[in-house]
């Protein structure tokens, strides 16, 4: 918390608040403590926000924290938001965090939905979130619900999801039923 980090630096001037990779900071912000890491961004100079592959924008997202998440959108706009197979928007869209997905598109213009073989649509398909299914049918340019042989019209009908499985039918996706007959 706030108190113990400025105790921590008061008492103890040697001390690298660098140290390991951001640690203090980045478990500040999956802590979800906004005015924390507020208070160590504004005071502590050259804290790197893109230690270990972006995590800390990771963590904020994928802990639906959008208060963080925001605020760290707010002090760097250099995110690679598709690095690590774009494990940000597939674990946003894993944890059916719609909001979020919608954030990311707005914030992030280079965010990739065709990450892999659509991992983000094999996500929502696995959860049956058709909320989000349709939204990204209607914002993502060139989305693919058929990719990898119909994996995603598989994966519905797996989890016996009928109301899934008609919107997929009829939203203009061509679906090959008999793949890999």
């Amino acid at each position: 918390n706030f108190d113990f980090v400025e105790w921590l630096l008061s008492e103890f001037s040697d001390f690298d608040i660098h140290y390991d990779s951001e640690y203090i900071f980045r478990c500040v912000c999956k802590d979800s403590n906004l005015v924390t890491a507020q208070w160590l961004w504004h005071n502590i100079p050259d804290i790197d926000v893109h230690v270990m592959n972006d995590q800390i924008l990771y963590d904020a997202c994928t802990s639906n924290n959008m208060e963080m998440a925001e605020f760290l959108a707010s002090i760097s706009s250099n995110y690679n938001v598709n690095s690590e197979k774009g494990r940000i928007v597939v674990d946003v869209c894993r944890n059916n965090y719609v909001e979020k997905l919608k954030w990311l598109h707005a914030t992030f213009t280079d965010l990739n939905m065709r990450i892999g073989l659509e991992w983000p649509v094999v996500a929502v398909c696995e959860n049956g979130n058709l909320e989000m299914a349709k939204w990204m049918n209607a914002n993502c340019r060139d989305i693919n619900f058929s990719v990898n042989n119909e994996e995603p019209f598989k994966i519905v009908c797996r989890r016996n999801d009928l109301e899934f499985a008609k919107w997929m039918q009829g939203c203009g996706k061509s679906i090959n039923i008999h793949v890999n007959n």
